[in-house]
C-alpha cells in the first residue's frame, strides 16, 4: 500500500491493534508518540490522516498487525478541528 502525498484534511484515521506487542508498536504522528494497547481491551489509535504519521514496530520477535478504519471527516467540521485525536 502506498500513500500519495497531498494535502487533504477528508479522513479520520483508527489504528485497530490485532497482532501487536504491547509497549512495542504504535503511531508516531507530528511529534507524538502513542503506543498500542492490548489489555484491558485493545486500544484504538486515532488520528488526523492529513498530518505527518508514521507507523512503528519496535519488537524484533513479533509483527505488528492492525485493522486500518479511514472515517470520513463530516463536512460541517472545520478543517482544524480534531475529534478524539491524540494528533
Amino acid at each position: 500500500m502506498c500513500s500519495v502525498l497531498r494535502r487533504s484534511n477528508h479522513v479520520i484515521r483508527c489504528h485497530i491493534p490485532l497482532i501487536v506487542e504491547e509497549n512495542s508498536s504504535g503511531v508516531w504522528c507530528m511529534g507524538k508518540v502513542q503506543f498500542h494497547k492490548l489489555q484491558p481491551k485493545p486500544q484504538i489509535l486515532v488520528f488526523d490522516d492529513s498530518k505527518v504519521h508514521l507507523g512503528f514496530n519496535l519488537s524484533p520477535n513479533h509483527y505488528r498487525c492492525v485493522l486500518i478504519v479511514d472515517v470520513v471527516r463530516s463536512a460541517h467540521l472545520p478543517t482544524s478541528f480534531e475529534l478524539y485525536s491524540y494528533c
